[in-house]
């Protein structure tokens, strides 16, 4: 799935992701071979999972071609 970068730098053909950091500075990288590449920085840790779950309920939408990263200020809980 394509996945353009919070900060709209980074346009990434993402196959897995994770949730890491600390609780008031969460961030969403795509783990790859070599590099891991932020996607996201958010203010929670309940943030970044309804992010993680947007992400998830677009693998079932095909027509979606591109997720894009919502600012944390967008995301809410």
């Amino acid at each position: 799935m394509w996945i353009r970068s919070q900060d709209k730098r980074l346009l990434i053909n993402v196959s897995n992701v994770y949730v890491g950091g600390m609780e008031d500075n969460v961030e969403i990288y795509q783990i790859g071979e070599q590099f891991n590449y932020q996607l996201g920085r958010y203010s929670s840790l309940e943030k970044a999972l309804k992010v993680l779950d947007a992400i998830e309920e677009s693998l079932e939408y095909p027509y979606n071609e591109v997720f894009e990263m919502p600012q944390d200020e967008e995301v809410e809980v």
